[in-house]
């Protein structure tokens, strides 16, 4: 029982609440990604870099706490490094 007691207290006493509501947002970002894959949706997101990938030229983009990479080609912007100041 004592043994019992204390894996308990060990559990509560390493708990941090705010870790907690960030895995909620990731996974709410996650549901949101996967989402649009299995409905066949293509999700907006502002272009925030480029990035070179595997020798591709990437678009560098957020959907919430996640990053993603677009190659350069299924952008539709010709001449997006032009834009970024490069």
């Amino acid at each position: 029982m004592a043994e019992e007691l204390n894996v308990t207290s060990m559990l509560i006493e390493g708990f941090d609440a705010r870790k907690l509501a960030q895995e909620e947002v990731y996974d709410r970002d996650w549901q949101q990604v996967v989402g649009a894959k299995q409905n066949d949706k293509i999700l907006q997101s502002e272009i925030v870099g480029i990035e070179s990938i595997r020798n591709t030229e990437c678009a560098v983009v957020h959907v919430g706490k996640i990053k993603g990479y677009i190659p350069l080609e299924f952008t539709g912007v010709e001449n997006l490094r032009g834009n970024f100041g490069h």
